[in-house]
């Protein structure tokens, strides 16, 4: 046995207490009762035959997640996924094309925020610098009253050319 398997025989024990997790021993080696191995900020899992990701049973009870919960994949550009779950609620994809001008994103965000939308994330790009750019927007709207009614305010903002919610 290497000397790194004997430290993480000998450490897991210790770090299953620090974060709640259940091992069981199997001769001389610890095993996880789940797919995955835990370490303190991070677990290793494996994709299956359908690329599916199983997320372990303690971080899916920490953060919340039930059967049916939706989550977001974030891919960061540098081969990186992030995932977070959505709130529960109401939740809209939102896509804004609009003049590419200092102060636009600002203005869209005060007339989402009037309509009680929270905004989750957003992503802006710009499509042709000076005159377009695009903006997608991932909220919560359970808080929203009329979704139409936003649809039709965003529209009559000069800055904004063309707008296109999602609800889910």
């Amino acid at each position: 046995m290497g000397g790194f398997q004997i430290a993480l025989n000998i450490l897991f024990p210790y770090f299953s207490r620090l974060v709640g997790v259940k091992w069981v021993k199997f001769s001389t080696k610890w095993e996880f009762i789940d797919f995955g191995v835990v370490f303190m900020r991070h677990n290793i899992t494996k994709i299956d035959s359908k690329g599916r990701i199983l997320i372990p049973f303690h971080i899916r009870e920490y953060i919340g997640l039930e059967e049916g919960s939706e989550v977001v994949i974030i891919n960061n550009g540098s081969k990186e996924l992030k995932v977070f779950p959505l709130f529960k609620g109401r939740n809209a994809e939102i896509h804004i094309i609009m003049a590419d001008v200092v102060g636009s994103l600002g203005e869209i965000a005060k007339t989402i925020a009037k309509h009680n939308i929270d905004i989750i994330m957003g992503e802006s790009k710009t499509i042709d610098r000076g005159k377009l750019a695009e903006w997608v927007v991932l909220a919560d709207t359970t808080r929203c009253e009329n979704i139409k009614r936003l649809r039709d305010d965003l529209k009559s903002l000069k800055i904004v050319k063309d707008v296109k919610i999602f609800e889910r």
